[in-house]
């Protein structure tokens, strides 16, 4: 398995760039099922990482920053890097059970907002230096 990036649309925007995403409208890849109670948003300072781990349960993350960064490796040892809020669009990324991953915030100085959809409430994590 290896992470997915889904194209993600809001779901009302307006001529000034405001946009709305209603994530009860959120399409989510058809082998992850998320907790309703295992949402949630994660703040990221400037210029820190979230994560740099792998854990078993699947989660679905979408970044809110011009300058988030995931990094992950695959089962081949290959390490991949997405910019996940490029130009302002919009994407989902699914990370599969047990594939090492950690987002990066590379601003100097705004901090980023990720949110997070989980498929169960496993917190039981193994850490990997990614970066």
């Amino acid at each position: 398995m290896q992470v997915i990036k889904i194209s993600l649309q809001p779901s009302k925007k307006h001529g000034n760039g405001r946009w709305h995403l209603y994530l009860n409208q959120v399409k989510f890849p058809e082998e992850f099922i998320p907790l309703q109670d295992m949402t949630h948003f994660v703040s990221i300072p400037a210029n820190t990482f979230a994560g740099n781990h792998k854990h078993i349960r699947q989660e679905v993350l979408l970044g809110l920053h011009p300058e988030l960064m995931l990094i992950w490796q695959d089962k081949a040892g290959n390490k991949h890097r997405e910019d996940m809020n490029p130009d302002g669009e919009l994407f989902l990324f699914f990370i599969p059970s047990s594939i090492p991953h950690v987002v990066v915030n590379k601003s100097q100085t705004s901090s980023a907002i990720l949110y997070e959809w989980t498929d169960s409430e496993s917190l039981e994590k193994e850490n990997i230096d990614l970066i």
